[in-house]
């Protein structure tokens, strides 16, 4: 009997599982094809390549592109395991089918000077904006009460705007000792468990993206939409598998990292915040505080992008953890704790810290314009890898006057 394409790519993905355990970020499909077959990498090696060789007969040219790139980022991590020569940037591309650059200082910089002019006053920066974002801290017996609040909010909106089953469904968790601030587990059938990390203090003005990011269009959404779209109905069940450490996560990083903007603007969020969101934490808060706080979220936005250099620094460059903890603290204005947790997440993550702003940056232009509903709706329902998404904003730009 001859084994599907799919079947092989899931049987191999759960091969190289067993090597690199969080490979697979979710798996909702036939249990039969969770046993490997094979353990060795070599073997593992020789299988990826006949199944990149015979997804070039697959008809579909979406799902071809797709299967391209996924198989190839495991062969990559075949690689990285079996200890083959790779440097840190051969080692994004393979994984996640993105070129990682470096970004210039002058973008922090320009960021403080905005930052500057947003919180003037004596004190270092970093010491003005962390008195600033005080008061919006909330009380942790408050945190479960405002996510549950925004929770319901961005479903009802995602569900008018895109569409959701009736039986989906999000279960929240706090939980400490994460090297992330939260994370969507999948479990199939339109079901996930959220988690949120209280290891460091929850703001009500972070809260909404947070919940937005992992839920309410982010991950959560996406996921139901393409198990609906691709798994039930097109019957590609190589979408029943999420692969952490692969190109369909910078698409879903860019779902993601926009999905609170499009279901609400900003006015909006400074209102709910002020309003509804401040009194369940307990928080008497002005309009035009919230509104100057969130200016100062959009500043400090440029200012991710300094975890992604930090990263060259450690494993391109090879410097130490001193320097690069220095280097977070000064560019991304840090507290020491900060630092020490954004260099954790920095150590567990690796070139998967690229997939937050290369995903963001490749679907910008899709979604800055009037048809940003639409574009939205379609990267929620098809598969889409990084190179065809930076094809579609190349063109888009193109066509503006």
């Amino acid at each position: 009997m001859t084994v599907s394409i799919a079947e092989r790519y899931i049987r191999a993905a759960h091969g190289v599982n067993l090597h690199k355990d969080g490979f697979i970020d979710a798996y909702y499909g036939n249990p039969d094809w969770t046993q490997p077959l094979s353990s060795n990498l070599n073997d593992l090696a020789i299988e990826l390549e006949h199944l990149q060789n015979d997804v070039l007969e697959v008809d579909s040219l979406e799902r071809r592109g797709y299967l391209s790139v996924q198989i190839r980022a495991m062969q990559t991590m075949v690689k990285l395991k079996r200890g083959d020569s790779i440097s840190f940037l051969e080692e994004v591309k393979g994984l996640h089918d993105i070129s990682p650059i470096r970004t210039p200082e002058s973008l922090f910089e320009a960021a403080h000077q905005k930052l500057e002019a947003l919180l003037p006053g004596n004190g270092t920066l970093n010491d003005r904006i962390q008195l600033s974002r005080a008061k919006f801290k909330i009380d942790p017996n408050q945190v479960r009460a405002v996510i549950d609040v925004i929770s319901l909010e961005l479903q009802q909106r995602t569900k008018k705007m895109f569409g959701l089953p009736d039986h989906e469904s999000c279960q929240y968790a706090l939980v400490q000792n994460k090297p992330w601030g939260g994370y969507n587990w999948y479990l199939g059938t339109g079901c996930s468990r959220i988690e949120v990390n209280t290891d460091l203090p929850q703001f009500v003005t972070d809260l909404p993206d947070l919940v937005a990011h992992e839920s309410y269009p982010g991950h959560h959404c996406e996921h139901v939409k393409k198990e609906q779209k691709l798994v039930l109905e097109n019957n590609w069940q190589e979408f029943g598998i999420q692969l952490l450490d692969s190109p369909e996560s910078v698409l879903a990083e860019g779902i993601a990292t926009s999905a609170l903007g499009v279901v609400m603007d900003k006015f909006e969020l400074a209102q709910w915040i002020g309003g509804e969101l401040g009194k369940i934490a307990g928080l008497n808060l002005s309009l035009e505080e919230v509104q100057t706080e969130l200016q100062i979220q959009h500043a400090r936005a440029d200012l991710n992008y300094a975890a992604c250099n930090a990263a060259l620094m450690l494993f391109e460059e090879f410097q130490p953890e001193a320097k690069v903890l220095e280097y977070l603290r000064h560019h991304q204005l840090l507290t020491s704790t900060q630092a020490d947790k954004r260099l954790e997440f920095i150590h567990h993550a690796r070139a998967y810290v690229y997939t937050y702003t290369s995903g963001y940056d490749l679907l910008e232009p899709l979604l800055g314009g009037n048809d940003k509903l639409s574009w939205f709706k379609r990267l929620l329902e098809q598969p889409a890898t990084p190179s065809q998404l930076k094809s579609w904003a190349l063109e888009t730009r193109a066509s503006k006057p």
